[in-house]
């Protein structure tokens, strides 16, 4: 599976690989890495580093990651130093097929090291089913700028959002396809990927994302077959009725 090629962390002061066993650093000596806090969120302590072991000891527990190159579609679209990244939400069926429930990517803001919502990133949706996004972006204040303007294009390419295609989009959706069956137990499982020039690159697989958040970029969920199979579950009663795009339709067609 296409993951980062190197990858390695620190615990008190020492270095291990992946698989908990120590490591020799001395190889990725002036490599360049991202480097994020082991067990924090929203990008807090994230940097991009030239590692210089082994006086490049933390007092932090850091997860170290290779430093990857975006796609030059999305180097254009984000001429940043962030790597624009998707998360992509799936689920595996009882019947065991993997659907994708929701898409989106998040583009990173000016100096910024990694594209977190709370970092100020920009999120637009896509389309699932062709790569393409929607037509306007959501940053953490809302759908609109501090003028009051809908957010359509990318603030510093000026690209605008509306038809762009995510590369290799298609190579992300089979690359979920195999990787999500791995995890049976794992019903819904929120995947961030880069994308390179060499196609899709796992970063890593969320077991409880912001499934309600991200329904902002995407279709609601109550259609999914997500909700479906397991709310009939949980209720053990007939299901309420939904329109064509997955909204819960109340008494006298009220739409929610």
């Amino acid at each position: 599976m296409p993951v980062h090629g190197h990858s390695f962390y620190s615990h008190q002061g020492r270095f291990y690989d992946l698989a908990g066993r120590p490591c020799d650093v001395a190889q990725y000596d002036g490599q360049t890495f991202f480097v994020k806090t082991i067990g924090g969120s929203e990008g807090i302590g994230a940097d991009i580093i030239c590692f210089r072991p082994p006086g490049d000891r933390r007092a932090e527990d850091l997860l170290y990651q290779e430093l990857l190159v975006p796609h030059r579609a999305l180097a254009a679209i984000s001429p940043v130093r962030a790597m624009p990244t998707l998360r992509v939400n799936s689920y595996f069926t009882k019947g065991g097929r993997v659907e994708i429930l929701s898409a989106l990517i998040k583009f990173a803001g000016p100096g910024a090291v990694a594209d977190n919502m709370a970092a100020g990133a920009i999120g637009v949706g896509i389309d699932p089913l062709e790569g393409r996004l929607h037509a306007e972006g959501v940053s953490k204040q809302g759908r609109r700028t501090s003028e009051g303007r809908a957010i359509t294009a990318h603030p510093i390419s000026g690209i605008p959002f509306e038809g762009f295609q995510v590369p290799c989009w298609h190579e992300c959706v089979a690359l979920l396809d195999r990787l999500h069956p791995l995890f049976p137990n794992l019903r819904a499982i929120g995947w961030d990927l880069a994308v390179t020039e060499a196609g899709p690159v796992v970063i890593e697989g969320n077991s409880v994302g912001a499934l309600l958040f991200e329904q902002v970029f995407s279709r609601p969920f109550f259609g999914t077959t997500y909700v479906q199979e397991n709310l009939g579950e949980l209720r053990g009663r007939p299901l309420p009725c939904v329109d064509g795009e997955g909204a819960l339709l109340l008494a006298d067609n009220v739409r929610l």
